[in-house]
Protein backbone atom coordinates (compact mmCIF):
# COMPACT_ATOMS: atom_id res chain seq x y z
CA UNK A 1 0.00 0.00 0.00
CA UNK A 2 1.23 3.36 -0.96
CA UNK A 3 2.63 5.58 2.12
CA UNK A 4 1.75 9.24 1.32
CA UNK A 5 -1.30 10.16 3.75
CA UNK A 6 -3.96 7.35 3.20
CA UNK A 7 -5.54 9.87 5.75
CA UNK A 8 -7.11 13.41 3.76
CA UNK A 9 -5.46 16.05 4.89
CA UNK A 10 -8.34 18.83 3.53
CA UNK A 11 -11.99 18.50 1.69
CA UNK A 12 -13.21 19.35 -1.13
CA UNK A 13 -15.41 21.93 -0.95
CA UNK A 14 -18.33 24.01 -3.44
CA UNK A 15 -18.82 27.34 -3.42
CA UNK A 16 -21.71 26.67 -0.87
CA UNK A 17 -19.72 25.13 1.61
CA UNK A 18 -22.09 22.40 1.77
CA UNK A 19 -20.58 18.99 2.61
CA UNK A 20 -20.89 16.20 0.79
CA UNK A 21 -19.05 18.55 -1.68
CA UNK A 22 -19.03 18.99 -5.27
CA UNK A 23 -16.30 21.07 -6.71
CA UNK A 24 -16.86 23.80 -9.27
CA UNK A 25 -14.61 25.41 -12.08
CA UNK A 26 -12.75 28.12 -10.81
CA UNK A 27 -11.51 29.16 -13.72
CA UNK A 28 -11.14 28.22 -17.16
CA UNK A 29 -9.38 29.78 -20.94
CA UNK A 30 -8.72 28.55 -23.88
CA UNK A 31 -4.97 27.71 -24.23
CA UNK A 32 -2.49 25.36 -26.41
CA UNK A 33 -3.08 21.06 -27.22
CA UNK A 34 -1.54 19.18 -24.76
CA UNK A 35 0.61 16.26 -25.60
CA UNK A 36 2.24 13.22 -23.96
CA UNK A 37 5.95 14.13 -22.51
CA UNK A 38 7.37 13.73 -19.24
CA UNK A 39 10.13 15.44 -17.77
CA UNK A 40 12.48 13.64 -15.30
CA UNK A 41 11.54 14.49 -11.65
CA UNK A 42 14.98 14.64 -10.14
CA UNK A 43 16.55 17.07 -11.93
CA UNK A 44 14.10 18.05 -15.03
CA UNK A 45 17.34 17.73 -17.51
CA UNK A 46 15.72 14.82 -19.29
CA UNK A 47 12.19 14.22 -20.91
CA UNK A 48 10.72 11.12 -22.68
CA UNK A 49 8.68 11.32 -25.67
CA UNK A 50 6.63 8.36 -27.30
CA UNK A 51 5.07 7.99 -30.71
CA UNK A 52 3.27 5.96 -33.30
CA UNK A 53 6.51 4.33 -34.64
CA UNK A 54 6.52 2.17 -31.20
CA UNK A 55 9.21 3.74 -29.90
CA UNK A 56 10.24 6.06 -26.22
CA UNK A 57 12.80 8.66 -26.48
CA UNK A 58 14.52 10.04 -24.14
CA UNK A 59 15.85 13.90 -24.96
CA UNK A 60 17.85 16.17 -23.22
CA UNK A 61 17.29 19.69 -22.65
CA UNK A 62 18.29 21.28 -25.47
CA UNK A 63 16.55 18.85 -27.88
CA UNK A 64 18.63 16.32 -28.18
CA UNK A 65 17.70 12.54 -28.84
CA UNK A 66 20.07 10.52 -26.49
CA UNK A 67 18.54 7.75 -26.56
CA UNK A 68 15.96 5.44 -28.47
CA UNK A 69 14.15 1.98 -26.06
CA UNK A 70 13.24 -0.20 -29.30
CA UNK A 71 13.88 -3.42 -29.92
CA UNK A 72 12.42 -6.86 -29.22
CA UNK A 73 11.38 -6.26 -25.52
CA UNK A 74 9.89 -2.86 -26.47
CA UNK A 75 5.96 -1.85 -27.58
CA UNK A 76 4.34 -3.94 -30.62
CA UNK A 77 2.22 -1.09 -31.49
CA UNK A 78 1.99 2.93 -31.25
CA UNK A 79 3.05 4.19 -27.30
CA UNK A 80 0.46 6.13 -26.41
CA UNK A 81 1.31 7.56 -22.54
CA UNK A 82 5.08 7.36 -20.67
CA UNK A 83 5.29 8.53 -16.93
CA UNK A 84 8.42 8.85 -14.87
CA UNK A 85 7.37 7.58 -11.09
CA UNK A 86 7.75 10.71 -9.15
CA UNK A 87 10.22 8.73 -6.27
CA UNK A 88 13.74 9.86 -7.12
CA UNK A 89 15.00 6.91 -5.13
CA UNK A 90 13.62 4.28 -7.51
CA UNK A 91 13.46 6.05 -10.85
CA UNK A 92 11.83 3.82 -13.36
CA UNK A 93 9.43 4.40 -16.72
CA UNK A 94 6.04 3.13 -16.70
CA UNK A 95 4.47 3.14 -20.41
CA UNK A 96 1.19 2.08 -21.97
CA UNK A 97 0.42 1.28 -25.52
CA UNK A 98 -1.92 -0.05 -27.88
CA UNK A 99 -0.70 -3.16 -27.95
CA UNK A 100 -2.52 -3.57 -24.45
CA UNK A 101 0.34 -3.58 -21.74
CA UNK A 102 1.99 -1.54 -19.53
CA UNK A 103 5.81 -1.92 -19.80
CA UNK A 104 7.69 -0.65 -16.57
CA UNK A 105 11.50 -0.40 -16.98
CA UNK A 106 14.31 1.03 -14.96
CA UNK A 107 15.22 3.98 -16.28
CA UNK A 108 19.42 4.44 -15.36
CA UNK A 109 19.97 1.73 -17.99
CA UNK A 110 16.23 1.49 -19.79
CA UNK A 111 15.93 -2.28 -19.02
CA UNK A 112 12.70 -3.85 -18.65
CA UNK A 113 12.00 -5.07 -15.83
CA UNK A 114 8.68 -6.67 -16.57
CA UNK A 115 5.00 -5.88 -18.70
CA UNK A 116 1.75 -5.65 -17.18
CA UNK A 117 -0.75 -7.37 -19.16
CA UNK A 118 -4.47 -7.44 -18.10
CA UNK A 119 -6.51 -5.21 -20.10
CA UNK A 120 -8.78 -5.55 -23.19
CA UNK A 121 -8.16 -2.59 -24.92
CA UNK A 122 -5.48 -0.18 -26.04
CA UNK A 123 -3.95 1.48 -22.92
CA UNK A 124 -4.63 5.33 -23.28
CA UNK A 125 -3.23 6.91 -19.81
CA UNK A 126 -0.84 5.41 -16.93
CA UNK A 127 0.08 7.41 -14.19
CA UNK A 128 2.53 6.38 -11.14
CA UNK A 129 1.47 7.52 -7.31
CA UNK A 130 3.47 9.49 -5.26
CA UNK A 131 5.70 7.43 -3.39
CA UNK A 132 6.18 5.38 -6.83
CA UNK A 133 4.94 2.03 -4.96
CA UNK A 134 1.69 1.37 -7.64
CA UNK A 135 0.66 2.93 -10.98
CA UNK A 136 -2.95 2.88 -12.48
CA UNK A 137 -3.28 2.16 -16.31
CA UNK A 138 -6.75 2.57 -18.09
CA UNK A 139 -7.74 2.84 -21.57
CA UNK A 140 -10.92 1.65 -24.62
CA UNK A 141 -12.11 -1.00 -21.91
CA UNK A 142 -12.98 1.46 -19.52
CA UNK A 143 -11.19 -0.02 -16.68
CA UNK A 144 -8.47 1.83 -14.29
CA UNK A 145 -6.50 -1.25 -13.32
CA UNK A 146 -4.16 -0.87 -10.65
CA UNK A 147 -0.35 -2.37 -9.86
CA UNK A 148 1.65 -2.85 -6.95
CA UNK A 149 4.87 -2.48 -8.58
CA UNK A 150 7.10 -4.31 -6.11
CA UNK A 151 5.23 -7.26 -6.48
CA UNK A 152 3.91 -6.87 -10.32
CA UNK A 153 0.56 -7.32 -9.82
CA UNK A 154 -3.08 -5.57 -9.95
CA UNK A 155 -4.66 -5.12 -7.05
CA UNK A 156 -8.07 -3.65 -7.35
CA UNK A 157 -9.51 -1.91 -10.44
CA UNK A 158 -12.33 0.94 -11.10
CA UNK A 159 -14.68 0.96 -13.92
CA UNK A 160 -14.90 4.88 -15.03
CA UNK A 161 -18.29 3.58 -17.66
CA UNK A 162 -16.28 4.91 -21.00
CA UNK A 163 -13.44 5.29 -22.92
CA UNK A 164 -10.29 6.42 -20.30
CA UNK A 165 -8.25 9.25 -21.63
CA UNK A 166 -6.12 10.71 -18.66
CA UNK A 167 -5.36 9.33 -14.99
CA UNK A 168 -3.72 11.17 -12.33
CA UNK A 169 -2.92 10.65 -8.55
CA UNK A 170 -3.21 13.52 -6.03
CA UNK A 171 -0.13 14.84 -4.02
CA UNK A 172 -1.90 15.74 -1.27
CA UNK A 173 -4.92 13.49 -0.95
CA UNK A 174 -5.40 9.30 -1.19
CA UNK A 175 -7.16 9.95 -4.33
CA UNK A 176 -7.03 8.58 -7.87
CA UNK A 177 -8.27 10.71 -10.43
CA UNK A 178 -9.53 9.41 -14.06
CA UNK A 179 -10.99 11.58 -16.77
CA UNK A 180 -13.12 9.48 -19.63
CA UNK A 181 -15.66 10.43 -22.25
CA UNK A 182 -18.60 10.59 -19.91
CA UNK A 183 -17.04 12.79 -16.66
CA UNK A 184 -14.25 12.70 -14.53
CA UNK A 185 -14.02 10.62 -11.39
CA UNK A 186 -12.12 10.89 -8.39
CA UNK A 187 -11.86 7.65 -5.96
CA UNK A 188 -10.67 7.13 -2.52
CA UNK A 189 -7.96 4.27 -2.51
CA UNK A 190 -8.04 3.84 0.95
CA UNK A 191 -11.78 3.01 0.93
CA UNK A 192 -11.95 1.89 -2.50
CA UNK A 193 -15.00 4.44 -2.90
CA UNK A 194 -16.01 7.22 -5.48
CA UNK A 195 -16.08 10.49 -3.90
CA UNK A 196 -16.48 12.58 -7.07
CA UNK A 197 -18.05 12.92 -9.86
CA UNK A 198 -17.08 16.38 -12.34
CA UNK A 199 -18.49 16.93 -15.23
CA UNK A 200 -18.35 20.56 -17.14
CA UNK A 201 -20.63 23.10 -18.24
CA UNK A 202 -22.79 22.64 -21.77
CA UNK A 203 -21.97 25.32 -24.04
CA UNK A 204 -25.29 27.13 -25.45
CA UNK A 205 -25.72 25.63 -29.03
CA UNK A 206 -23.92 22.74 -28.67
CA UNK A 207 -25.74 19.41 -27.96
CA UNK A 208 -22.70 17.27 -26.77
CA UNK A 209 -20.76 18.22 -23.48
CA UNK A 210 -16.90 18.26 -24.07
CA UNK A 211 -14.64 15.43 -22.40
CA UNK A 212 -11.42 15.97 -20.84
CA UNK A 213 -8.86 14.36 -22.38
CA UNK A 214 -5.38 15.56 -19.65
CA UNK A 215 -5.47 16.06 -16.36
CA UNK A 216 -2.55 17.25 -13.89
CA UNK A 217 -2.55 18.83 -10.02
CA UNK A 218 -1.15 22.05 -8.63
CA UNK A 219 1.89 21.42 -6.50
CA UNK A 220 -0.08 21.99 -3.43
CA UNK A 221 -2.89 19.49 -4.33
CA UNK A 222 -5.47 21.93 -3.97
CA UNK A 223 -6.39 22.89 -7.97
CA UNK A 224 -6.69 20.31 -10.47
CA UNK A 225 -6.20 21.53 -13.74
CA UNK A 226 -8.32 19.39 -16.40
CA UNK A 227 -7.64 19.86 -20.34
CA UNK A 228 -10.76 19.23 -22.62
CA UNK A 229 -11.50 18.11 -26.26
CA UNK A 230 -13.10 21.91 -27.11
CA UNK A 231 -9.54 23.37 -26.41
CA UNK A 232 -10.33 24.82 -22.48
CA UNK A 233 -8.62 23.91 -19.51
CA UNK A 234 -10.85 23.86 -16.86
CA UNK A 235 -9.61 23.99 -12.85
CA UNK A 236 -11.39 22.43 -10.19
CA UNK A 237 -10.34 24.08 -6.88
CA UNK A 238 -10.41 22.24 -3.30
CA UNK A 239 -10.01 23.71 0.10
CA UNK A 240 -8.02 21.89 2.92
CA UNK A 241 -10.52 21.18 6.31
Amino acid sequence: MASWPSQPLGTATSASGMSPPVPSPRASWVTQRMSSRSPSPHDNRQIVSRGRDRTIKVWNSLGECKCTIEGDDAHTEWVSCVRFSPNFHKLVLVSGSWDRTVKVRNFTNRKLMYTLVGHTGYVNAVAVTPDGTMCASGGKDTLVLLWELAIEAKVHEFNAGSIIHAICFSPRWYWLCVASENDIRIWDLAEKTLLQVLKPETAVGRKKRPFCTSLTWSANGLTLYSGYKDGTIRLWGFSPA
